[in-house]
């Protein structure tokens, strides 16, 4: 028995004590500290053995853009403090820039200033000067051919640290961007690597649709990661807030998606762990995850954070713990790494709507945070966007289609088929209403800016004609006697009506599921059903045509006398006084 205690406590003796992430406040209670904000920039440099976060820009509560530079020293002792950096040559005020550190330098590039300005330029600090300095400008006024990115905010990207590229990825202006470019900062010279001069549109699934406010990180100096941010914008629609992952290849210029985990999001954070016994890890944390659009979502808690493996490409969740607090719930935060975890400041408070100032440290590395608590992926996730997809499904592409297949193949002398028909359509009509509501409530923007929104307004008009159009509907004529004009008119107008709603409606459904980002598996089930209403629909055409080719009056052909039954054989009936 004391020989089972004993190992026992040198077991737990010499055991290392595996904590996990843990979360550590810093500096906060200095007199002298940075302002709150939020879509800011943090970088961190080293200079000699001493390393300094930079903080740049950002926007205020009132929304009102920032230009100010602080650096805070002293890091390893975490007795640091902040000082403000005023300098003549700065920036533009902005705020939702990309930014990033290499070697001893911090850049940052693009983003939004006040009355809508957006930018393309690209600036870097220097931490032993402490000045600021515009990179590319020589070739902006010298190199009239010179390549530069559209002026744009919200972007992601950055630099890997030692890499001489300065991704930034997709964003938003008065238009939404598709591009990736990058800038060499050796040469100061942009150019384009994905999506250029338009090539790229929402209507695809082999590679990331337009967005802004997106998570994003370099995980190598050729491999981009992003995640989730918000793809109705200007003249895109799709999810708002998005939960797909992409990764890119810089080499193979190949976009990969990937299976996700944590909950959909905008504006989160995203930065990479210090390396730990040859593991690399990426956190995620933050972000809004419940927006106009979501009808029902799980929130993560704010001790939770999500790891990415950018070598097996897998996502995971994780509880943190905290040395006396945990950070706020927040969003709209500044992240970087740092040699003993992830620096993290400011942000929007999600639960008051404040703006924050505070200094974090997410202190462990890759090792360390495998070793934390997992939690499993959250399934629960509803918006309008699915809402809308389903009810137009249902109501156009079941309801509505084999109700008119029934009104074109199954006329008879009764009236079973007609109330069938009507039945149908009408349930058909009330699925497209509800789905077209759902639609404008999913769209954050402009609601008819782009092709699927113009098609379906269309569609949703065509269709509620249709009914308004039978109201109207001339008596049908006895055996007897023939169709008047106004049925013959009334009757071109309902067919040509409906068979253009359906086929506009098929194609727009068609459409949507790209622009809805949906899986795989749906969008193939989708086009499989699709192929089998075509498919019966060219069959059921082709013995139509036959029946009525076999009912047709035999005075119209008639075979000649004593000559064989064939086709060949056959003659027209001449009218008397014709040869």
């Amino acid at each position: 028995m004391v020989l089972s205690l004993l190992s026992l406590s040198l077991i737990l003796f010499f055991s290392p004590v595996i904590r996990g992430l843990q979360w550590e406040s810093l500096a906060n209670n200095a007199s002298v500290s940075p302002p709150s904000r939020r879509d800011h920039a943090l970088g961190l440099v080293m200079s000699g053995n001493t390393s300094y976060l930079i903080l740049f820009g950002g926007r205020s509560y009132s929304n009102e853009p920032l230009h100010d530079t602080w650096v805070f020293e002293s890091l390893g002792s975490f007795n640091g403090s902040w000082r403000n950096v005023t300098k003549s040559v700065h920036p533009t005020a902005r705020f939702a820039m990309v930014y990033g550190s290499s070697n001893e330098f911090f850049y940052i590039a693009t983003g939004e200033g006040g009355n809508r300005d957006y930018y393309n330029d690209i600036w870097k600090f220097d931490i032993r000067t402490e000045e600021w300095k515009e990179l590319g400008k020589t070739n902006r006024q010298q190199l009239k051919d010179a390549y530069y990115p559209k002026p744009r905010s919200g972007a992601s990207g950055g630099v890997y640290p030692g890499s001489s590229k300065f991704f930034v990825h997709q964003g938003i202006s008065d238009t939404s961007h598709f591009d990736t470019v990058i800038f060499d900062i050796d040469t100061e010279e942009w150019s384009v690597v994905d999506c250029k001069d338009g090539q790229c549109n929402a209507y695809t699934p082999y590679y990331p649709h337009a967005r802004c406010h997106h998570a994003g990180t370099l995980t190598s100096p050729n491999s981009l990661l992003i995640f989730g941010g918000c793809l109705s914008y200007v003249d895109t629609g799709g999810e708002c807030p998005s939960g797909d992952t992409w990764v890119f290849d810089a080499q193979s210029l190949i976009w990969a998606e990937v299976n996700t985990c944590p909950v959909p999001r905008v504006c989160g954070g995203m930065a990479l762990l210090p390396p730990g016994n040859g593991l690399r890890r990426v956190v995620l944390y933050g972000g809004i995850e419940d927006t106009p659009q979501v009808i029902q979502t799980t929130r993560s808690p704010a001790d939770m954070v999500g790891l990415f493996d950018p070598v097996n490409k897998i996502w995971s969740l994780h509880m943190t713990t905290a040395k006396q607090s945990f950070p706020s719930l927040r969003a709209s935060v500044a992240m970087v790494t740092g040699p003993d975890g992830i620096f993290m400041f400011g942000g929007y408070d999600i639960n008051s709507g404040s703006l924050l100032g505070d200094l974090w440290l997410l202190r462990g590395d890759s090792w360390t945070a495998e070793r934390s608590v997992t939690v499993e992926c959250p399934r629960s996730f509803t918006n309008f966007i699915l809402a809308h997809g389903c009810l137009m499904v249902i109501g156009w592409g079941i309801f509505v289609v084999w109700g008119a297949y029934i009104a074109r193949y199954f006329k008879s002398s009764g009236d079973t088929w007609f109330y069938l028909h009507l039945i149908l359509q009408i349930i058909g009509q009330i699925c497209s209403l509800a789905g077209f509501i759902m639609a404008v409530l999913s769209v954050q923007s402009r609601h008819f800016g782009f092709a699927h929104g113009i098609i379906g307004l269309l569609v949703v008009i065509l269709g509620l004609l249709q009914p308004i159009n039978a109201v109207f509907r001339p008596k049908h004529p006895n055996e007897e006697s023939k169709k008047s004009l106004h049925r013959v008119i009334w009757e071109s107008i309902h067919y040509i009506g409906g068979k253009s709603a359906i086929l506009l409606a098929l194609a727009n459904i068609s459409l949507g599921v790209f622009v809805a980002n949906s899986r795989p598996v749906a969008w193939t089930v989708w086009f499989v059903y699709l192929g089998i209403v075509v498919m019966v629909l060219v069959i059921s055409q082709l013995l139509q045509d036959c029946l009525k080719f076999r009912k047709r009056p035999k005075d119209f052909l008639e075979l000649v006398p004593g000559s064989e039954n064939t086709i060949h054989n056959y003659k027209p009936k001449m009218a008397e006084g014709h040869v």
